[in-house]
């Protein structure tokens, strides 16, 4: 297969001149799936979510799930320039002779998801072309079955697909496309709940049953972080969290945050994480918006294509993703999305979203221009940090692209990647805690660098369970103060708050008191006017002939004074 790019369950008919095919080959591809365009773990996630066209009876699922199974076999390929990655699972044998094992149908039907908990990364759901859903029990028949399907308890639009025997057991197949892609809310779960009336030929004629749809990456106990926003400068401020049982240690995280004034335009791939194939080049100068490259995604294979921007960023309630796209041959199957991350690459959401609209084949549906794309970021990631990438995918029939062919002609084109209003992260000092702790120190240690009056920085915890780091908390933003004591000894010679250097104290007789003083960013040893304690200042006349007078507050008071 990665010698052809093709599959077939009969190589010997289809490439007799292959040198790799045998007898053998012959015999293990007719009696298992095949995949091509990835391999492992990736081709398994595939062949049990069956989308695409071809896959209306969900074969490769039925075969994996199949309850008199006792055997299957695996190989894999990874991929290999100028041909492609593969995958084939053995999975139709001999099911009645493995001796003590035995092979009777299972007393339970068998769905897909399964009746119970399911990751939600696992549901087909709105990614999909064709999200499938399935239920299959031995000799049942399905022929006047129904099913109904509601989520989180609103009904759910759904369309039954072709029932076709002789694939392990019988099985209903549906489709529902309205099962969202995006994880339950934090501490919760979602509820898919399916009924199917008018099975004949079984132990029961309805069966009813609930996917419970939960996030892996969720502890239901949500992690905190709490501590002073305006720590002070010379360090010692405690940042508490709470203790997360089975957690195996923490890893808190500091970072100095600034205004975020980059913007990608494929210059340099320095910021660039690249996740497509090595058989064409990330980085173009066939088309480009205003400089002369311009990111470049296109399908050497079935799968998906993807780069990510290596920037840590924190949104505000007006952040915009912003860039420009191009298409060219890019059918409407397959999918464009700019995803966002908000737990550093483990799980991402869809932020923008549309379909390839090149569905004849003809130039003449290229884009002749550059679409500009700005994406609002919803107010749910406000100060959260966040992770930025751009993703293709074929789910189903797609324009591959093989060497020889022009690769300008291929995919979409990215350009001028920018997230407005916005800053971002740098200079990350990550460290580690035992399990028994609840809180750290902030100071130079932890930020790995000597703390700065003129920097932000970010605070966040993650917990470590089952030797997984899990996501971080929602940040402390804290900018960093200057102590009392510091003040005390640039004016009075001492840290002490006693004697003239008393908050209550008069150094100057200026009617003005050292707290006020240190409030307003004046110095207790000058006197501003006279003994009159009046805080205001003196009056004058203004540019229209009127009297005016005014207070000024400093720019950056002492955050630790209540104004």
């Amino acid at each position: 297969m990665v010698r052809q790019k093709n599959l077939s369950h009969t190589p010997l008919q289809d490439w007799p001149t292959n040198p790799c095919v045998t007898a053998a080959t012959e015999v293990t591809a007719s009696a298992a799936n095949l995949a091509l365009g990835s391999f492992g773990l990736d081709s398994i996630n595939r062949l049990m979510l069956d989308d695409g066209t071809n896959n209306s009876t969900a074969g490769h699922r039925r075969w994996f799930r199949y309850p008199q199974a006792v055997e299957m076999g695996h190989g894999s390929i990874p991929f290999v320039p100028s041909y492609t990655s593969a995958c084939i699972v053995w999975v139709v044998g001999d099911f009645g002779d493995f001796g003590d094992f035995g092979a009777v149908p299972s007393p339970k039907p068998v769905t897909w998801p399964n009746e119970g908990y399911c990751p939600y990364t696992l549901i087909p759901n709105s990614n999909a072309n064709y999200a499938r859903w399935s239920f299959s029990y031995a000799e049942a028949d399905f022929s006047t079955a129904e099913v109904t399907m509601t989520f989180n308890g609103t009904t759910v639009a759904l369309s039954k697909e072709q029932l076709k025997a002789f694939i392990a057991d019988n099985t209903l197949v549906w489709r529902a496309q309205e099962i969202p892609a995006a994880p339950p809310a934090a501490g919760t779960n979602s509820i898919a709940a399916i009924t199917i009336t008018g099975i004949r030929n079984a132990p029961f004629t309805t069966y009813t049953y609930n996917v419970v749809i939960y996030d892996p990456f969720d502890l239901q106990t949500p992690m905190q972080l709490t501590g002073s926003e305006t720590p002070s400068v010379s360090g010692g401020s405690v940042y508490q969290f709470n203790n997360i049982s089975a957690a195996e240690g923490y890893q808190p995280r500091t970072a100095n945050q600034a205004p975020a004034t980059w913007t990608e335009g494929a210059k340099t791939l320095g910021t660039i994480i690249d996740g497509t194939s090595d058989l064409y080049p990330l980085q173009t100068t066939a088309v480009a918006n205003g400089g002369n490259k311009s990111f470049h995604l296109l399908f050497p294979s079935f799968g998906e294509q993807s780069f990510e921007i290596d920037r840590t960023i924190i949104p505000n309630k007006a952040s915009v993703v912003s860039f420009r796209k191009r298409f060219r041959f890019f059918y409407p199957h397959s999918r464009f999305r700019a995803e966002v991350s908000d737990n550093d690459g483990i799980s991402w959401t869809s932020l923008y979203e549309t379909a390839g609209t090149n569905a004849t084949g003809s130039s003449a549906e290229w884009d002749g221009t550059w679409i500009t794309i700005n994406q609002a970021i919803p107010d749910t990631y406000e100060n959260r940090p966040i992770r930025l990438r751009f993703r293709i995918e074929t789910n189903g029939s797609f324009f591959q692209w093989n060497p020889g062919n022009t690769v300008a002609h291929y995919g979409v084109f990215v350009d001028d990647v920018q997230v407005t209003e916005s800053s971002q992260i740098f200079s990350e000092k990550v460290t580690r805690l035992e399990s028994d702790t609840t809180s750290f120190e902030l100071d130079s240690a932890t930020v790995g660098s000597a703390f700065s009056l003129e920097n932000a920085y970010l605070l966040q915890i993650a917990p470590i369970v089952g030797g997984h780091q899990f996501g971080y908390t929602a940040p402390v933003i804290v900018n960093p103060t200057e102590p009392a004591d510091a003040w005390l000894k640039t004016h009075f010679a001492q840290a002490e708050a006693s004697g003239d250097a008393a908050p209550e104290s008069d150094a100057d007789a200026d009617g003005l008191s050292n707290l006020i003083k240190r409030a307003l960013g004046l110095d207790p040893t000058q006197a501003e006017h006279d003994s009159s304690g009046s805080m205001l200042p003196s009056g004058g006349m203004g540019e229209s002939g009127r009297p005016s007078m005014g207070l000024s507050i400093p720019e950056n008071p002492h955050p630790d004074l209540t104004y």
